[in-house]
């Protein structure tokens, strides 16, 4: 697909029209969709599709994840940048043991280099991991905007020109990674998950967010 790119020098910033890792598109500063995420449910089991481009168009499908619960690491992903295998997830992005970094989750590239997210930075094994290349930055509001009201500043994640090298392996591993991490801790919000559970075997906690979701579950 023919990219617009943004100046080498800035890299490039993608923008998330939801906050929702598992159900939103991605688009440049232009406005062209790059990246289009949706998710399936079947019987408890869900299926991520990440597809380069406008689904509505023509996209091409990159990654597709198949989970269930809130452990994506016990799931398997299928991957177009490892010639279309379907592996476990947890041979392709690869959790620390250590306690006290929980948060960090590594993935290497067809080039075999390694790459490893702290939170919401991206660094590389290229200079020891001192300098991040990638880095997602929640939506916001900003208070000073004028009125009539504030301006909301939608989430985004932006790649360096060396993050750009591998945009799909970036984009894929931040969207997987940080689906578990919101499913763990609880972000099953209205505006980030939408669900049907039925009165008898799921419930509604009093901040709005289903805390269980059934067989009986649809995502958005």
């Amino acid at each position: 697909m023919q990219r617009q790119h943004q100046p080498e020098s800035e890299g490039l910033t993608l923008y998330l029209s939801t906050d929702s890792p598992r159900d939103t598109t991605l688009t440049d500063s232009s406005g062209q969709v790059l990246y289009d995420v949706h998710t399936e449910c079947d019987n408890g089991t869900f299926t991520t599709h990440v597809s380069e481009g406008d689904v509505d168009l023509k996209a091409v499908e990159v990654a597709r994840l198949r989970w269930t619960g809130v452990n994506l690491h016990a799931g398997t992903v299928t991957v177009a940048f490892r010639e279309g295998q379907t592996l476990p997830v947890r041979e392709w992005l690869c959790k620390s043991k250590m306690p006290f970094n929980k948060d960090s989750v590594t993935f290497v590239d067809g080039e075999g280099r390694k790459y490893k997210w702290k939170r919401y930075e991206l660094y590389c094994e290229d200079d020891d991991y001192k300098q991040s290349i990638a880095a997602f930055h929640k939506s916001s509001v900003d208070e000073s905007a004028k009125p009539p009201a504030p301006k909301e500043i939608r989430a985004m994640l932006k790649l360096s020109p060396r993050a750009e090298q591998v945009d799909d392996q970036v984009v894929c591993s931040f969207l997987f990674t940080e689906i578990e991490r919101r499913m763990k801790e609880g972000y099953l919000r209205d505006g980030d998950v939408r669900a049907r559970v039925s009165a008898s075997s799921g419930y509604m906690n009093s901040g709005g967010s289903f805390g269980l979701l059934t067989a009986t579950s649809t995502v958005m």
